[in-house]
């Protein structure tokens, strides 16, 4: 009989293949986890490590205090909990493929998968990575130019109209902003941390692959109609705005598409309620995600609206009119850098919830446990 040889998937790695006994010591010692996916010749698909019978210890006490039988010992003639066709052709995937792509697979395919696809390949988790390191370091250096900006306007104001109370808000606003500088760039780390340190699970990925799809036309859309109402209304700041929010639509489009980059797995077996909690988690993550990339995008659009006001400041108009602006971008400054302080707590909030309602689930099958385990423990008459 030919060896068996077993395909894994750890996070966003696919390794393999290797010999049962090996599986068997990654699953023993921590680095294959139960949700993580395994595949070997003659499965129809790629399973939950879970599913594979003698891989993970029993759970039930009872179970522990016997020998195992042969069948459920981890060995060459292991076979998965559910019988499958002896022949998988063309499921493993390329190289630099991870399980994610297999839920994918369809038998007809929809110009939307083909194109999203596309994009997949293009925009990839070192791509999402990339980008959000750039708007993290634009954000953190604009608030430099952001303090000045607003220290000089409120100076300015003072002198053209005599008086200190613009120059007492400018240091104020200088302040404000040094402050928030400081905590944008040290929340901006903890939620990387926390991103890394949560993983969760989706039972396919038509949700990810419909809401980046969504994203992605909103995006385009809200673009679009910021710049015909800029025109319209002659307020070309409403450009500025729009491709704001096109970046924070595109960038949801493209983590969406990379969910390995949320610690996000697949799993499809998951029943309704684990479904509901992975999707939830999903959508928060992506919010945990989004907040460094938001705050880079929103300071950089802010910065250079203040920028713009300083600017009408100086030049002989009218003071009155150029003071609204100045306020108006040194507030949507301060807005967008307390985002990743206002995320990290929203999502700390929000997982304890999902904690609660994991805990409910799962007591059904706890009681079920307690009851066999009583009526084992009563002696027979």
């Amino acid at each position: 009989m030919s060896r068996i040889e077993w395909y894994y998937a750890h996070g966003d790695r696919q390794a393999g293949p290797i010999p049962p006994a090996e599986l068997k010591q990654l699953a023993d010692g921590g680095e294959l986890l139960p949700d993580d996916l395994v595949w070997r010749e003659g499965m129809e698909q790629w399973v939950a490590a879970r599913n594979v019978k003698g891989l993970f210890e029993r759970t039930v006490t009872k179970a522990a205090e016997t020998p195992p039988k042969a069948a459920d010992r981890f060995d060459d003639n292991f076979q998965p909990v559910s019988p499958v066709p002896s022949t998988a052709p063309d499921l493993l995937a390329a190289p630099g493929k991870t399980a994610l792509d297999y839920p994918r697979r369809s038998a007809a395919r929809h110009l939307f998968d083909i194109m999203l696809d596309g994009v997949r390949a293009q925009f990839t988790p070192q791509f999402v990575d990339a980008t959000t390191k750039i708007f993290v370091t634009c954000g953190h250096y604009c608030l430099y130019v952001a303090m000045l900006a607003s220290f000089g306007v409120g100076l300015t104001l003072g002198i053209k109209t005599e008086s200190l109370d613009p120059v007492l808000r400018g240091v104020l606003w200088l302040l404000a902003l040094a402050v928030l500088q400081y905590v944008a760039g040290r929340f901006c780390v903890a939620l990387d941390r926390l991103n890394r340190t949560t993983a969760g699970n989706v039972s396919t990925t038509v949700f990810l692959d419909s809401f980046a799809l969504l994203n992605m036309a909103a995006g385009l859309a809200i673009l679009l109609g910021s710049a015909v109402l800029a025109v319209r209304s002659d307020a070309y700041w409403l450009i500025l705005s729009g491709l704001v929010l096109f970046i924070v639509c595109e960038y949801l489009a493209f983590v969406s598409l990379n969910p390995e980059t949320l610690s996000i797995s697949v799993a499809w077996e998951a029943r309704a309620g684990e479904e509901a909690i992975g999707v939830l988690l999903f959508l928060l993550k992506a919010m945990l995600r989004l907040a460094p990339v938001a705050f880079g995008a929103g300071v950089v659009c802010g910065t250079l609206r203040l920028l713009y006001a300083g600017y009408e400041v100086f030049a002989d108009g009218e003071l009155d009119a150029a003071q609204d602006p100045a306020l108006m971008a040194t507030t949507w400054i301060v807005c967008f850098a307390a985002l990743p302080f206002v995320a990290y707590v929203l999502f700390l909030l929000f997982y304890l919830l999902i904690g609660v309602i994991r805990a409910v689930l799962s007591l059904p099958a706890k009681l079920d446990v307690l009851a066999e385990n009583k009526k084992e423990e009563e002696p027979e008459e």
